[in-house]
């Protein structure tokens, strides 16, 4: 690694939205399983919420969507809110403590209901964790939170290591590396047709990965 160059993290994501093969999610964690021959399995877990601008407010405000997000294995919720000025788009991420994420729902819930409406509130409860040869693979069924926890999806997150720039910019060969590194693994398991998002060069990158994903879904 040069001078100019820091270590950091990539990820792709890819959803199965298929019903009948997302019944037979048991063979691609087998597959798995094989790939990287283990048997134990760590357990993940995942909280999605997303909360639109009221119709009749967007127009007004820059950000129009929030997406709330935690991770079991991140100690923060992640809050990612695109932006738009001036036609372009951005996307800014701000963080508080897991602890205070029921505190925050309830804000925007129940104090701020004059501008965000909630939209979406799925989840991944007991997912599946595979950390080898600098890959992690987490895996899960996508359901709905609440009465009606139909099955919606199932995911597979790969995260390898990546060289960034000083100033956080991946290179056009950095990217395709990891591109083919990251699909090769999900031809071998033979996962057929996904809706896919991917997050190059550090936090803000994979947090929009999982936003742009879980909305999707």
């Amino acid at each position: 690694m040069s001078a100019n160059e820091r270590s950091s993290s990539s990820i792709g994501i890819f959803l199965i939205g298929d019903f009948d093969r997302v019944k037979n999610s048991q063979s691609i964690i087998a597959k798995l399983q094989e790939i990287f021959n283990i048997s134990v399995l760590p357990k993940w877990s995942l909280e999605y919420r997303l909360y639109v601008t009221r119709p009749e407010l967007s127009a007004a405000n820059e950000s129009t969507a929030q997406h709330v997000l935690w991770l079991s294995h991140v100690p923060k919720v992640l809050i990612g809110m695109p932006e738009v000025k001036d036609k372009v788009t951005s996307f800014r991420l701000a963080k508080i403590p897991a602890t205070r994420k029921g505190d925050y729902q309830n804000f925007l819930s129940m104090k701020n209901t004059l501008i965000w409406t909630p939209k979406s509130h799925v989840g991944i409860l007991n997912g599946m964790t595979i950390q080898q040869n600098d890959y992690t693979v987490r895996m899960g069924e996508v359901r709905a939170v609440g009465t009606n926890q139909g099955l919606r999806s199932f995911l597979i997150a790969i995260e390898v290591p990546s060289k960034v720039a000083v100033d956080g910019s991946v290179g056009k060969e950095e990217e395709e590396r990891v591109r083919f590194e990251v699909m090769s693994l999900v031809k071998a398991l033979g996962t057929g047709e996904t809706k896919e998002a991917w997050g190059f060069g550090g936090e803000l990158d994979i947090v929009r990965a999982w936003c742009d994903i879980m909305k999707s879904r």
